[in-house]
């Protein structure tokens, strides 16, 4: 728990409560199968900052909706913020500062200016891999206040209000992730909606699936899912900063799932109405919570789970067919045992349904349990049990 820091101001406050920070704990060595807060926009009034960069103007800002924090007048928001805004980018780090304007009423034109803040895990350095969590909180802001563009104090920092956040799970993946992103394609859900649907990457330097786009304003029904090689994004495309800060790190079968909560609309669709989008408020989301997150986004997109061994010559062709089945069925990702249940639902009498059970049983052990198409589909089955589908 946080504890009571109202009167706590700046590096004091940081030196004060750095005990006193408790929360769910991962393997903090390498941050594998915690969740915890990859990126996100902070907004701060702009009563409570000190502006010290001459060259963040408040004559340079962006109108955005107070409702949903996104952008008032028109689409691509994202780009626009990040051509507005105050960029720092140093050793592969990152960060962005920007001026905005939230219209409180459409029909009263009144706005109220925050100060934003993009920032990213990259700022913890070697602890990168942690994710930002209520651990670490203190070192972020130590950073984000020694760039200088901007003063604030640290309870105000823990109170800023959080949109487009994105909440991470690192897993170790040995297998062939190419042949699992595959199987995830097929496994979408299928729509001819623009941002719908899936976008499959297999190349040297980016692998992965995306699910949705950023962008999206229907993060109900379409939230942005993503999965890719980090290892791989940690190779080709991150090279400073993993020399500087990874170097000793094995990332070679990381594979990183990625979903963005988008603004307080979207936390209260997932948390209820009463819940805060404050900093501190999100950093304290119980472990269910942030499963839910992800449960939530991969059962928006992905089919409920059903791979295959080759058909042994001389059989029946009844114990074929059935054989068969079993392989059709496990082709798309389902475990034998689900496969098997599924079967055999329908079967009128219990000494039926454990006869035929029992066939099919025989049949796996004989002629698909340990093939490569077994192993796989039981990783397969393990990695949509780390994201949360049902």
């Amino acid at each position: 728990m946080f504890p009571n820091i109202v009167d706590f101001e700046g590096f004091g406050a940081v030196t004060r409560i750095r005990a006193f920070f408790i929360g769910t704990r991962m393997d903090m060595e390498n941050g594998i199968s915690g969740i915890s807060v990859d990126s996100l926009k902070i907004r701060i009034p702009i009563e409570k900052v000190k502006i010290l960069d001459s060259l963040l103007s408040t004559e340079n800002w962006i109108l955005v909706n107070a409702d949903t924090g996104e952008q008032a007048d028109f689409e691509g928001y994202d780009l626009e913020f990040k051509r507005r805004a105050k960029t720092i980018k140093e050793n592969g780090i990152t960060t962005r500062f920007a001026i905005e304007k939230q219209q409180i009423g459409f029909k009263t034109g009144v706005t109220v200016e925050y100060l934003v803040i993009l920032f990213n895990s990259k700022l913890l350095k070697e602890r990168y891999f942690e994710g930002i969590t209520d651990e670490n909180i203190d070192l972020i802001y130590e950073y984000l206040v020694e760039y200088k563009v901007a003063f604030f104090s640290f309870i105000d920092f823990l109170s800023a209000e959080c949109t487009d956040v994105d909440f991470k799970k690192d897993i170790n993946y040995e297998s062939d992730f190419s042949a699992l992103t595959k199987t995830l394609y097929g496994q979408t859900k299928e729509s001819r909606d623009s941002g719908k649907g899936a976008y499959r990457l297999n190349r040297k330097n980016n692998q992965g699936i995306q699910f949705s786009r950023r962008e999206t304003t229907q993060f109900k029904t379409n939230p942005y899912l993503k999965i890719y090689h980090k290892g791989v994004e940690l190779e080709y495309n991150s090279t400073e900063f993993r020399d500087l800060y990874l170097a000793d790190i094995n990332c070679h079968n990381r594979i990183r799932i990625e979903a963005t909560v988008k603004n307080k609309r979207h936390f209260r669709a997932l948390f209820g109405k009463a819940f805060s989008t404050g900093l501190q408020s999100v950093l304290m989301l119980s472990v269910d919570q942030r499963e839910e997150i992800f449960k939530v986004a991969a059962n928006a997109h992905l089919q409920p789970l059903i791979k295959k061994s080759k058909v042994n010559t001389g059989m029946k062709p009844n114990t074929t067919v059935i054989l068969n089945a079993l392989n059709i069925i496990m082709e798309k990702g389902i475990s034998f045992e689900l496969a098997r249940d599924a079967l055999i639902s329908d079967i009128q009498g219990e000494s039926q349904r454990s006869r035929k059970k029992t066939e099919l049983t025989g049949l796996y052990y004989t002629h698909i349990k340990g093939s490569e198409i077994d192993e796989t589909t039981k990783e397969i089955q393990e990695f949509f049990d780390t994201v949360g589908m049902t």
